[in-house]
């Protein structure tokens, strides 16, 4: 049976889970069950998805109302993802890659999963159950303990696999939880090699690649091991590292005292929120980024959201198709929701700095802001949308004046509407536009 259980240490500030929720995340692993069975349990998840959504839910699922078939849905991709995350953090390290049946087939530990309230894996609860599998041998059930620092199971197991664990292969870099505890074990943590040019002690590196595997428990136990004062010097080190947000988030940002979260957010906020809103898309972490936000906005300075206002503005083309392209929706979210804590002086700075000319937005170089033209595209038009949303009824008409022509080429039919909605007052203005322009414009 799939258990639920909460993970409110896992966000910052939880929001109240609704009855609705939860049954929904009963329904969605219930469902990725039946599928499993159906392939023999085979990992043959991209099979399953298309675009971000399973292309077999809605003929499961039929005759459901449109909003209960959307919570559904929600859950069912989220399951999908942490499914596809567990099989590659956990699954294929601890089973070894090499291992096809082992590999492939995990339809035998179905019925250990054990989800939080946010609908994903929870990993160490997980694995606290497979520790019960008779189906394991001792070598499966010590990587298992080290991984997720069982520290009784490890010790109770130990003698009996001493003679056997192979270190070749393992390093700080490659599984770094199993290499400790043989190390540790064996007496042998003087062999541990570390840069002591980026770390000041070996707990500061294993810190670092236990952040880098993205592992809870193992975090945990190096991080309180780092004196308070270098920990936070410690944890920026490997969270400069590309991918890092969430895992910084989670596990990291909950721990910070006072004094240092305000030196993080002073030195990377913004940069921390950008991530996030990359990173999160894939996972519709909707929830998550907001409590973080909600969390640290009072901290950032309004010069921080000047500089993740501008970044968004000018969303890289593979950071959008990327993260994006099937999920626009959460896109418009996370956008709304930073423009939503700009303070109305510097919404206006912003508009007002923005300079219109031909084909977008022009930046004036300040703040410490790079000089660059925007094009406004299908990419960036949501965001633009609710930055121009805060512009005068007067500014919004010469933005349109001096850009219409190129909007007409840069954006589908659709936007080119919604963006000459917002900058005419009414549909007779834009019918006596369309008129003084009817080259453009052709009646049908």
């Amino acid at each position: 049976m799939v258990e639920i259980t909460s993970a409110v240490f896992d966000i910052i500030h939880p929001s109240p889970v609704s009855l609705k929720d939860l049954s929904a995340i009963a329904v969605s692993l219930g469902i990725w069950q039946c599928k499993l069975n159906q392939h023999g349990g085979r990992y043959k998840l991209l099979i399953f998805t298309a675009n971000g959504e399973p292309i077999w839910l809605k003929a499961m699922l039929p005759d459901l109302p449109s909003e209960i078939y959307n919570i559904i849905r929600k859950y069912v991709v989220k399951f999908g993802h942490s499914l596809y995350s567990w099989v590659i953090s956990h699954f294929r390290s601890i089973f070894h890659f090499h291992d096809r049946h082992r590999t492939e087939n995990i339809l035998e530990y179905i019925d250990d999963f054990v989800c939080d309230y946010d609908g994903n894996i929870h990993y160490a609860r997980t694995a606290e159950r497979m520790m019960r599998r008779s189906i394991l041998n001792e070598s499966e059930l010590f990587r298992i303990a080290c991984t997720y620092f069982f520290e009784d199971d490890i010790r109770r197991i130990w003698p009996n696999v001493c003679t056997t664990v192979n270190l070749e292969g393992l390093s700080l870099n490659n599984f770094p939880q199993l290499y400790y505890w043989v190390r540790y074990l064996r007496n042998e943590l003087n062999k541990i090699v570390f840069d002591p040019g980026v770390y000041n002690s070996l707990d500061e590196a294993l810190l670092g690649s236990c952040m880098m595997a993205n592992n809870r428990p193992s975090m945990e136990y190096f991080w309180f091991r780092v004196p308070l004062e270098n920990r936070l010097r410690a944890a920026l080190i490997p969270y400069a590292k590309p991918g890092l947000a969430r895992s910084f988030v989670r596990f990291i940002l909950p721990k910070l005292n006072d004094a240092q979260l305000d030196e993080f957010v002073k030195k990377e906020g913004w940069k921390l929120m950008y991530e996030l809103t990359l990173t999160g898309s894939g996972q519709c972490d909707e929830g998550l980024f907001l409590p973080t936000l909600t969390h640290i906005r009072s901290k950032m300075s309004q010069s921080d959201f000047l500089q993740l206002t501008f970044k968004m503005l000018k969303l890289e083309t593979d950071d959008f198709e990327e993260n994006w392209g099937s999920q626009p929706k959460y896109w418009v979210y996370f956008c709304s929701e930073i423009w939503n804590c700009v303070s109305p002086d510097l919404k206006r700075l912003i508009v007002e700095r923005a300079l219109l000319e031909s084909g977008g937005l022009y930046y004036v170089n300040s703040h410490g802001l790079p000089y660059f033209k925007l094009i406004i595209d299908d990419r960036r038009i949501e965001f633009f949308l609710i930055v121009l949303s805060s512009a005068t009824s007067e500014e919004r008409s010469k933005y349109w004046s001096r850009c219409w022509r190129d909007l007409l080429v840069d954006l589908r039919d659709r936007d080119f509407k919604r963006m000459m909605r917002l900058c005419f007052e009414n549909e007779d203005e834009i019918a006596r536009f369309k008129r003084n322009h009817k080259r453009y414009f052709p009646t049908k």
